[in-house]
């Protein structure tokens, strides 16, 4: 899973809804020849992730070249892209943030060809809250959320930027992450995000009242409601 770090004093991040190294799957339509497919084993074992990462993305980029709407392309691009935003934030701020801005862009590609994608939009969203523009970020991750009302992860990126942007809105970020953890509760597979739900409000919590905005006490870090 590709995680983002934003700036807070938890090791909060935020999630990437998918990655092409994980649970995301190519459409069907797709015109492109997986590089990992032809590659020879020899050559593969002898790379490292990211360098076969960069082989892919090397590959979908040429594919680009004579299928320009192809959307398994496309989102490779914008995944590589991420995952290089990722990698360079703490160390190369400014190589970063271009790499953030092109997956935008390849997102913005993508969404063209396949714009029912909300694990794509909640990514793109993502990178606009770290890109400064939260407000975009919330408008768009809430606008998939009217229609999948129930997505994990970007209700949980809701929560964060509804948090950490200038709108300190703890009770709408309260919200999200009681939600997250409503529906996280009884999954053994979303642990990670259930974990980071309850350290998020009880965070929450604290900065809440250090801002003078206390929550209602029937709050609780594990997300349940005091009777």
């Amino acid at each position: 899973m590709v995680r983002l770090r934003p700036t807070c004093p938890l090791e909060l991040h935020i999630f990437c809804a998918s990655s092409i190294r994980g649970d995301w799957s190519a459409p069907a339509a797709s015109t492109t020849t997986s590089a990992t497919a032809v590659m020879p084993p020899e050559f593969k074992n002898v790379l490292t992730t990211s360098q076969q990462a960069a082989f892919d993305a090397l590959t979908a980029l040429g594919n680009l070249q004579t299928h320009p709407r192809d959307p398994e392309s496309l989102r490779r691009m914008a995944v590589f892209y991420y995952d290089q935003y990722t990698a360079l934030a703490g160390v190369d701020p400014s190589t970063a943030l271009a790499s953030a801005y092109q997956s935008i862009r390849y997102t913005d590609r993508y969404l063209i060809v396949s714009p029912n994608d909300s694990d794509a939009k909640v990514d793109e969203a993502a990178l606009l809250f770290y890109t400064g523009q939260a407000d975009k970020a919330i408008q768009l991750v809430s606008n998939v959320l009217k229609t999948d009302k129930n997505h994990v992860k970007g209700n949980f990126n809701l929560g964060i930027f509804l948090w950490q942007s200038s709108r300190h809105d703890y009770a709408g970020a309260a919200a999200q992450f009681e939600k997250v953890i409503s529906l996280t509760g009884n999954d053994p597979r979303a642990a990670d995000v259930l974990l980071s739900a309850q350290q998020a409000l009880a965070q929450l919590k604290r900065d809440a009242a250090a801002a003078g905005h206390p929550l209602p006490s029937t709050l609780t870090t594990t997300g349940v409601t005091a009777k």
